[in-house]
């Protein structure tokens, strides 16, 4: 297949197809390294400009030929988004491609959110594998737990097996505490923040300062994109579940409802996976 890489429409198949196949969103520079077969930059700015290879001259000797490392812009292939989302748009799809924790993916449109909520309600009904069952027994029994100590004591890698967990809200539920790092002697202790944040991780809790749902948010760097703020889950080592309305308290201003964070609480940004 020839490209033509000024054109974003010679584009748009192969940018379908690699955003299509994905399971996490895909940045423009990841597609563009894809397309190019080159290894991915993280930053648009440590991309040079040109590169050398060597040429032969005249003599033998090897001078450098400068060759342009762009040969895609970033902005052809936003324009392929534009266009296949433009062409979804005409032809009454279901489906567009949306912009998401600084990348792309599909997502259905909100039209249809009612019976896609049905399809997953019907999948978290599903009954847990045994490797499920076996992490989320380990980190019920053995709370606080850490990531590496489950693999420890399983033996093998529990990446996929903990990400269905907390996709499905049983370590929520199990009110666990991640055990990350050691505690600094001037915090009161330790929180955790996960779920449609910035910035996942644990959080100190300082020891001079009233210290909020809302500001350990902010502290994360904020909402992910389609983060349900109205449904912030709170958990504490006890056991007691709270539900926190941010969107209330940030928005609307009722600071009252703002809660004052306990070392060794949990709180879980959960995301609406349907654009609604």
């Amino acid at each position: 297949m020839r490209l033509d890489y000024t054109n974003p429409e010679s584009l748009t198949t192969i940018v379908e197809a690699l955003v299509f196949a994905t399971d996490e969103p895909l940045s423009a520079l990841e597609i563009r390294s894809l397309i190019l077969d080159e290894q991915t930059v993280k930053t648009a700015e440590a991309q040079p400009d040109i590169f050398t290879e060597p040429n032969t001259a005249s003599g033998g000797e090897i001078e450098p030929k400068k060759k342009k490392a762009n040969l895609l812009e970033l902005s052809v292939i936003k324009d392929a988004v534009r266009l296949l989302n433009n062409a979804y748009e005409e032809t009454g799809r279901v489906f567009h491609i949306i912009e998401i924790a600084g990348g792309y993916q599909f997502a259905t449109k909100p039209d249809v959110a009612l019976y896609v909520s049905r399809l997953y309600k019907d999948r978290s009904r599903r009954r847990l594998s045994g490797a499920a069952l076996e992490t989320l027994s380990i980190v019920a029994y053995k709370q606080p737990v850490s990531k590496s100590d489950i693999e420890n004591i399983r033996g093998v890698n529990c990446d996929e097996v903990i990400k269905s967990l907390l996709e499905k809200e049983y370590y929520y539920h199990a009110t666990v505490i991640l055990a990350v790092d050691r505690v600094s002697e001037k915090s009161k202790g330790r929180i955790y923040v996960y779920g449609s944040v910035k910035n996942q991780g644990p959080q100190e809790v300082p020891p001079d300062e009233s210290y909020t749902v809302s500001k350990a948010i902010i502290k994360a760097g904020g909402f992910g994109d389609f983060a349900n703020k109205r449904k912030v889950k709170l958990t504490r080592k006890n056991g007691q579940e709270f539900t926190v309305d941010l969107k209330r308290v940030i928005e609307e201003g009722h600071t009252d409802e703002d809660l004052d964070l306990q070392p060794d609480d949990q709180i879980y940004v959960p995301q609406r996976l349907i654009n609604m």
